[in-house]
């Protein structure tokens, strides 16, 4: 378990090499989010005996989260598996003892880490709301 840490670690250190990354990928979803708001604001204004607003928001901060948390925006994790097929790199995996789908999903949920914090905090924003 300690080795599948060090690689979730490792993983996560490689990605706050690049700040000015993370940074643009916290205000890309902060914007998205913005104009989510806006729309439903727009829409709830004109109906407001149909739409409430604030479940409205509530909900869509709750499925953007799990979405961002089942890694399920844009298949990213067999994407990356079907690269390494494709590369030849999946096989220096296999001859390593160690499980290869643990392995795997480690390094990559440490490489995902901005995405999985930023998921946590919308999820958490959305049950408050």
């Amino acid at each position: 378990m300690r080795f599948y840490f060090e690689v979730f670690k490792f993983n996560f250190l490689t990605e706050l090499a690049y700040p000015v990354e993370m940074f643009g990928f916290i205000i890309r979803k902060m914007i998205d989010l913005g104009f989510l708001i806006f729309f439903w604001l727009v829409v709830s204004k004109t109906n407001s005996n149909v739409f409430d607003f604030t479940r409205m928001i509530s909900y869509f901060l709750i499925s953007q989260a799990v979405t961002d948390l089942t890694f399920s925006t844009g298949a990213a994790f067999g994407r990356e598996i079907q690269k390494m097929i494709n590369d030849g790199q999946l096989s220096n995996y296999l001859l390593k003892p160690v499980d290869i789908l643990k392995f795997l999903f480690v390094s990559f949920v440490g490489s995902e880490a901005t995405i999985t914090a930023y998921a946590f905090a919308t999820l958490i924003l959305g049950l408050i709301i």
